[in-house]
């Protein structure tokens, strides 16, 4: 066996990664020299693919890979490496492609084991130590005895995952029944009670309320509108929102939003924040605007590096115990100080604990100003007695040991973060929100893009992993929006810049769809194609969007026709589950409902804030950007134009937005 100190993940940039640098199992980081010493030794690959904030990866690390026994089996049997999914999305989706087929469903840990070309033939999910070492013992057996057996497998295995890549679809133009068809299908899974959708556990899927509401713009069904306030306020409320912290959780075990697993990742908090913007800009609740201060404090204080980039996550765990950073028992609060009775019943507290263990997570139904009506309480009285409260317990926190921090800097992570300050800062007008969003994308600008080629990743002073799909169409979407929002055009610029590298080095031949990762190495065995919106967006739909403004803006036809092919292609698949391709839907709405391209000339861009404007593309003065350039001497105005056809210029911003809406 080889020494713990030759564990070559000790050099990883993944701080998921290092935190196996000390196991007994000689871990290998994915590349040439893991899959070359696979191939030269004829030994099988065992991938472990994981995350930092992943509890019950934490749960099988403990039990399984600081094993002696088991790293013993490990190291003389396989080629052993470990894989951070988010810094590799690219890998992870191929192989959670084959554990998926292999046993119908997936999660993390992810272990794979794989021919040396990386072709898979099993796997599973978390693995209990005993049955760790039982399918160790009959794989090694199967591979000394029968492997062609193994050969077999993987190659029928390989077969089904490369024909998932590249279905058949028969192309057919979107109708606006389509819409209608599809917010019927999603309605039918929806909880009108608890918000979300009527199962557990329950996941945000911001994606799906920026469809919603997009819908709601266009056709104006109040139940919809219903159906995204509810589900908002619900988990702002119950325990997936940290109260005393700010910020939201992975997803809650429960269908009540109640108890969250309690990691918080980056990509979440950005899109919560955009949708919060939105259902504020379009409701005026003051609610959702306290809950985007409060979560991008959060953001700021726990996640900001000082060179202005975001990390990651932070974990569900602390001193090996998941929740125990966020949650308390009924001493703890004695200790702290009790609260009110009204207080008490308010965030649903008992002396039994209102999860397990006795514990308690902080859990309310309604705002303080709706409970306090529906109690006849002193609305001001109360208030300020729960914000003496969460002051409280604020202060006591800063007492205990927080949950580990995922401190890797990742670039479509941080264009999600930015776009969602950005929507914040066009609903409030409040600079804080640009200021922050301004400083990552300097960040990106300095730090993960560099001499013509974007990166992925960012950790100790380093950018390692060329960037894949999501990184480029993410960071060109928050780029344009940010021009929306200042007017300031190497934003645009740069934006169109990322589109026209994604559309020269991400294609396939006979495809519509763009690669996940073009792989110039030749490492995977399958270019994994991107098409389902799930936690974050497709890449594929993000691209398509950006591809319909984009060709107003720069005069590009032939970009609005590769959208079309895109939007004509996947509408068969969008629309047997549109909640899982909603973000296709809400771009084929934005084709089908017409483009506004709106130029604003001799005036400010306040135009811009407090609307919500999902149909509409803006545009400052210039000479350089085609959109405008044929308008840059005119009379100042609002000129709008949708689609092909041009309006008269509006001379006052209230006749326009009167049109508009």
């Amino acid at each position: 066996m080889f020494p713990h100190s030759q564990n070559p993940l000790s050099k990883a940039s993944s701080p998921y990664l290092q935190q196996h640098a000390n196991n007994p199992v000689h871990w290998y980081e994915w590349g040439a020299e893991a899959l070359n010493k696979a191939k030269e030794e004829n030994k099988p690959l065992l991938i472990s693919i994981g995350y930092s904030a992943c509890h019950w990866c934490h749960v099988m690390a403990h039990e399984v890979f600081e094993n002696e026994e088991s790293a013993a089996i490990m190291n003389a049997n396989f080629i052993n490496i470990k894989i951070d999914r988010e810094e590799r999305p690219d890998i992870d989706q191929v192989y959670m492609d084959a554990i998926q087929l292999l046993t119908g469903r997936g999660g993390w840990p992810l272990n794979i084991f794989a021919l040396p070309d990386g072709r898979p033939f099993h796997g599973g999910t978390y693995f209990p130590l005993n049955d760790w070492n039982a399918t160790l013992g009959k794989l090694i057996e199967l591979w000394n005895t029968t492997p062609t057996t193994i050969y077999e497998y993987a190659t029928k295995l390989t077969e089904g995952i490369k024909g998932s890549q590249n279905p058949l679809y028969q192309k057919s133009d979107w109708t606006e029944n389509d819409f209608h068809s599809a917010i019927n299908s999603i309605k039918s899974a929806w909880d009108l009670e608890w918000g979300g959708f009527n199962r557990a556990p329950k996941f945000p899927l911001p994606v799906v309320y920026k469809f919603a509401l997009h819908y709601f713009h266009l056709h104006h069904d109040p139940v919809v509108l219903h159906w995204v306030v509810l589900s908002l306020k619900r988990m702002s409320l119950g325990g997936l929102y940290d109260t005393v912290g700010g910020g939201y959780s992975r997803y809650s075990v429960d269908a009540r939003w109640h108890a969250p697993h309690f990691e918080k990742m980056l990509y979440d908090n950005g899109q919560i924040l955009a949708i919060l913007a939105d259902v504020f800009t379009v409701t005026g609740d003051e609610f959702f605007k306290t809950k985007m201060h409060e979560t991008h404090q959060f953001m700021r204080d726990e996640w900001q590096s000082p060179d202005g980039g975001f990390y990651c996550a932070m974990d569900a765990d602390s001193e090996g115990e998941e929740g125990k950073y966020y949650c308390y028992t009924w001493d703890d609060l004695v200790k702290i100080g009790l609260p009110s009775e009204d207080v008490i019943r308010y965030y649903n507290l008992t002396p039994n604990g209102n999860w397990e263990h006795k514990k308690n997570i902080l859990f309310a139904t309604q705002t303080q100003k709706e409970y306090a009506q529906s109690q006849n309480l002193n609305g001001i009285v109360f208030e300020t007695e729960c914000r003496d409260f969460i002051h409280k317990l604020k202060i006591e926190r800063l007492k205990r040991i927080k949950p580990g921090l995922d401190d890797k800097i990742l670039t479509s992570w941080n264009a999600i973060a930015a776009m969602g300050l950005l929507k914040c800062y066009q609903a409030t007008s409040d600079n804080h929100y640009l200021e922050t969003a301004e400083n990552i994308l300097y960040f990106m600008g300095k730090y993960l893009y560099e001499d013509g080629q974007l990166y992925r990743n960012y950790k100790n002073g380093k950018a390692t992993i060329p960037a894949l799909l999501e990184d480029y169409v993410l960071y060109a979407e928050a780029l344009t929006l940010a021009y929306q929002l200042t007017f300031l055009e190497n934003y645009l610029i740069k934006a169109n810049a990322l589109l026209a590298y994604v559309l020269q080095n991400f294609g396939q031949a006979a495809n519509p769809f763009y690669l996940f990762n073009p792989d110039p190495e030749g490492e995977l065995f399958v270019k994994k194609t991107d098409l389902g919106d799930d936690v974050i967006p497709s890449a594929n739909s993000v691209l398509c969007e950006l591809l319909l403004k984009h060709s107003f803006y720069f005069d590009k036809s032939e970009w609005r026709d590769l959208a079309i092919n895109m939007l004509r292609t996947i509408r068969t698949q969008a629309l047997k589950g549109p909640a899982w391709y909603s973000n296709w839907v809400s771009a084929a709405m934005l084709l089908n409902s017409g483009l506004n391209q709106l130029t604003v000339i001799g005036h400010d861009n306040s135009i811009v804030f407090g609307m919500y404007w999902p149909n509409t593309i803006f545009i400052g003065q210039s000479k350089t950007i085609p959109l405008a350039s044929t308008k840059s001497d005119s009379k100042p105005g609002y000129y709008i134009c949708r689609d092909f056809e041009c309006l008269a210029p509006f001379f006052e911003s209230e006749k326009l937005k009167e049109y508009l809406f």
